[in-house]
């Protein structure tokens, strides 16, 4: 049984159990880590179910958040004990541990904070809620306040009430009187102190009278005024008793968590007691979720320890030396296959070498026989087109037509053919290039390989024929060959 209970808490530490059991020396070290945690584990789930409690006011469901709410911080309590290492071996904390650590300690803080803090709000629960009747009186007291401002119409409608009711009351009074001294007189009890009906009494009699009927005047008409004003009053009442108990209901109601982190914050602001026992209790909470940290750090090393370095340096070289031969199958694989490629491109290089010069050599005689050919072509078709010249007839008007004419500083022949399409035909260093030609007047235009050119003829005679272009200084004058 102890066994079993051993290996739980040493399972709550994050140790290796089996490594652990080895090493008789660390089990208490272990133990007690293990149950730090637990216990803090615990401390968290009863403080999360109070806090969900307070905020929700449903037990299942903060059994449930409870226990979650304890499992959470048991789980980070346990990454946090069982991945800060065993520093440096010895009982002194570095500066290079504290900076190591220094994450972890920091979530232990936050965690103890969080911790503390429900039960705070449990263990000055009566002070708190005590906070909060008084601040809820005072919230009370003063929406009254506003409430009096908002409704000021009551104390007008108050006031009206009040003084049509003085009207009312001194007009009984004056009543009241005229009746006493009219009865007195009749009695003889006042007055002339001569009972009967004289004129004194008349008198009394006809005052009384006129009093009364003002009474009952005025009782009438301020009547209907104090009925219509207490009805007004009535609704202006009840609307503020309304909205007065809606915010009482409210105020009740205010008792949650916020409510109550508020009223400690108030608490602790006015007492210097209290601030101190908030913050004692925090402290040690933290105390409790740092210590494991701190005690792993300042103990020295033991076998465990020893023992899991040992394993993870083992595990560490064994992956590196996985990796480094995997690379170096990689390596191998892509050097031959690198060889294996290079081989094959060679010999289908050398293979194709003799074909491509055969190919080279072939394309040149094509292309030489094809320059060949197209040269027969155009002398062909040249030749037919100066015999057709020649044989064309004459006119004998236009000087420069049909006309072999040699181009001064050039020795190009130029032959202006006249027909349909009007065709030029230069000859230069035996080639031959073709156009057309057109006169308009004293204007020759003149398209030779795509080029259109407009000049103006500025001599023309049997042997001589002379252009000028149009818009440059281009001037071509030419002899009859």
């Amino acid at each position: 049984m102890m066994r079993h209970i051993n290996r739980f808490f040493w399972w709550c530490a994050g140790t290796n159990l089996d490594v652990l059991e080895k090493c008789p020396t660390d089990h208490s070290k272990y133990f007690g880590v293990g149950g730090t945690i637990l216990f803090t584990a615990l401390m968290a789930s009863l403080a999360g179910g109070y806090a969900f409690n307070t905020a929700f006011h449903d037990p299942t469901l903060s059994i449930f958040f409870g226990v979650f709410w304890g499992a959470l911080i048991f789980n980070l309590d346990r990454y946090i004990v069982s991945t800060i290492g065993k520093g440096d071996g010895t009982q002194k904390i570095t500066l290079e541990e504290w900076k190591i650590a220094a994450p972890r300690l920091l979530m232990a803080i936050l965690l103890g904070l969080v911790i503390a803090t429900p039960l705070e709000l449990r263990l000055f629960q009566d002070e708190i809620v005590l906070e909060i009747t008084s601040e809820k009186n005072a919230k009370i007291e003063e929406r009254k306040g506003q409430l009096n401002s908002e409704f000021a119409e009551i104390s007008v409608y108050e006031s009206k009430i009040e003084s049509l009711q003085d009207q009312i009351n001194k007009k009984r009074e004056a009543k009241d009187k005229y009746y006493d001294e009219y009865i007195c007189e009749r009695d003889g009890t006042c007055g002339t102190g001569k009972p009967g009906r004289g004129t004194e009494y008349l008198e009394k009699k006809e005052r009384y009278e006129a009093a009364l009927e003002d009474f009952k005047s005025i009782e009438k008409s301020n009547a209907l005024l104090i009925s219509e004003i207490k009805d007004k009053l009535d609704e202006l009442n009840a609307e503020k008793k309304e909205r007065e108990k809606e915010f009482i209901g409210a105020a009740d109601k205010n008792l949650g968590l916020l409510a109550r982190l508020d009223a400690l914050s108030r608490l602790t602001s006015k007492s210097t007691t209290l601030l101190l026992s908030k913050w004692l209790i925090t402290l040690l909470f933290i105390f409790i979720e740092i210590a494991p940290v701190l005690f792993k750090l300042m103990s020295d090393s033991g076998p465990y320890d020893d023992t899991m370095e040992r394993i993870k340096h083992e595990a560490n070289v064994m992956e590196k030396q996985k990796i480094s031969d995997i690379n170096d199958e990689i390596n191998t694989s892509i050097r031959i296959s690198s060889e294996r490629n290079k081989s094959r491109l060679d010999a289908e290089l050398k293979g194709n070498e003799e074909l491509i010069n055969s190919i080279a050599i072939a394309q040149a005689d094509i292309a030489k026989l094809a320059v060949e050919k197209w040269k027969e072509k155009e002398i062909a078709r040249l030749d037919k087109s100066l015999s057709h010249i020649i044989q064309s007839n004459q006119k004998e008007d236009i000087l420069f037509q049909d006309r072999f004419w040699l181009l001064s500083n050039e020795g190009s022949e130029y032959f202006f053919r006249n027909g349909k399409s009007n065709d030029l035909i230069v000859k230069k260093s035996n080639e031959f290039k073709t156009g057309n030609w057109k006169q308009n007047g004293n204007e020759l235009e003149i398209a030779l390989e795509g080029i259109s050119k407009i000049y103006k003829i500025e001599k023309l005679t049997n042997d001589v024929f002379e252009i000028q272009h149009k818009e440059s200084d281009e001037q071509l004058k030419f002899q009859l060959v």
